[in-house]
């Protein structure tokens, strides 16, 4: 098997799970509970927060353990937002974000708000003087992508929260694609940020929203009152154990192996620009954080071809796993280039560091041998 589908999710470190199931069998108390090994697990839950917030070098920032980066937007969104409906609030997004904070921002604009969805450039960027032009005396607050889920392209963050903090602007960032994939610095411009434990390679139902202790968000999650109030429900302490177990293992991976990934990325680029006849390159190479490339088939269908690679134990995805049930095409690329052939007809390679250049070669051959047989018989 070659997996190349790292964005959609990543397979967990052995690590991981060996965490998981010593703290499912060792520390299964539920930390509401008043007894003393209930109590324990409470101060594991806060000394992992503070460690997280420590590595991360984060002052004054606290975390909110979710079930899912989607939970985690909602969160940031709807948590900040709530209750605000009736004031005629001005809100801003782009129109390439992942399907978790777009849904949102249709939902608010159906129920009172005001929203401005901003035209990515063609390099992934926030154009600035779009963005300024779209403040108005009522814009209370922005959601944005660090990295682009489909493409790999890297926001220019740091402009962007310059220009919506000097208009006290709140920033949220939708950070699973990026989180020890990019420099570590860039979680300083953020007010809120969503991160993911699936992406970095742990396990599924755990992510955090990582917000600045003077936002204050209303929860959207009625019960016993955990998460500070604002996400109740009982806290699984040995998810957030190999979450933060994923997090250690991912930092040094990030800090000691990033230039395999972009060694790997360049080869992979090298070799699909041999074939420009029949692919376009979508990704803007200049800026983008190497674990993404996005291609579009110039000649036959993506999804003939995905299903002849996967016959093969090959797999990479053609849009957002997210979105790929609900529309055959890719709304970022058609954002992108105005051209639905394109859109689709995406191909996305996303990278781990277990991946090598003998799999990327197997991939391509296999691929173009695939474009070929398909061509001739009419797909």
């Amino acid at each position: 098997m070659i997996y190349l589908d790292n964005a959609s999710t990543c397979k967990p470190y052995k690590e991981v799970l060996e965490t998981y199931c010593k703290y499912a069998e060792n520390n299964f108390f539920n930390p509401s509970s008043i007894y003393k090994t209930g109590k324990n697990n409470l101060f594991l839950e806060e000394r992992i927060k503070k460690e997280i917030l420590n590595k991360l070098k984060l002052n004054n920032y606290k975390i909110i353990f979710t079930s899912s980066a989607t939970e985690s937007n909602n969160l940031a969104t709807f948590g900040y937002l709530k209750n605000k409906e009736k004031n005629k609030y001005h809100i801003i997004t782009s129109l390439n974000e992942h399907k978790s904070v777009l849904e949102v921002f249709k939902y608010l604009e159906k129920n009172g708000f005001e929203v401005t969805y901003l035209k990515n450039k063609i390099d992934g960027k926030i154009d600035i003087n779009e963005l300024l032009s779209s403040i108005k005396s009522n814009t209370i607050f922005c959601s944005l992508m660090c990295v682009n889920n489909e493409t790999g392209e890297i926001l220019n963050i740091k402009e962007v929260y310059e220009v919506l903090n000097k208009y006290k602007i709140v920033f949220h960032c939708d950070m699973a694609q990026s989180f020890l994939k990019t420099d570590l610095n860039l979680l300083n411009y953020c007010d809120m940020f969503t991160i993911s434990s699936h992406k970095i390679h742990g396990l599924k139902s755990i992510a955090a929203l990582i917000i600045k202790n003077n936002i204050t968000l209303n929860e959207i999650l009625l019960g016993g009152g955990q998460e500070y109030g604002l996400r109740s429900g009982t806290v699984d302490i040995p998810l957030i154990a190999s979450f933060y177990k994923a997090m250690c293992l991912s930092i040094d991976k990030y800090n000691n192996n990033s230039e395999d990934i972009i060694n790997l990325f360049n080869y992979t680029i090298k070799q699909l620009e041999s074939y420009k006849d029949l692919i376009q390159i979508n990704t803007d190479i200049k800026n983008c954080n190497y674990f993404i490339l996005n291609f579009s088939l110039k000649t036959v269908k993506a999804s003939v071809v995905l299903e002849y690679l996967s016959n093969k134990e090959i797999y990479v995805s053609s849009t957002s796993a997210c979105n790929s049930k609900n529309e055959s095409f890719s709304y970022v690329i058609l954002n992108k280039y105005d051209d639905m052939n394109l859109a689709k007809n995406t191909i996305r390679v996303s990278f781990s560091y277990e991946n090598t250049k003998e799999e990327v070669d197997i991939f391509i051959k296999n691929l173009i041998e695939g474009i070929l047989k398909l061509e001739k018989r009419g797909f």
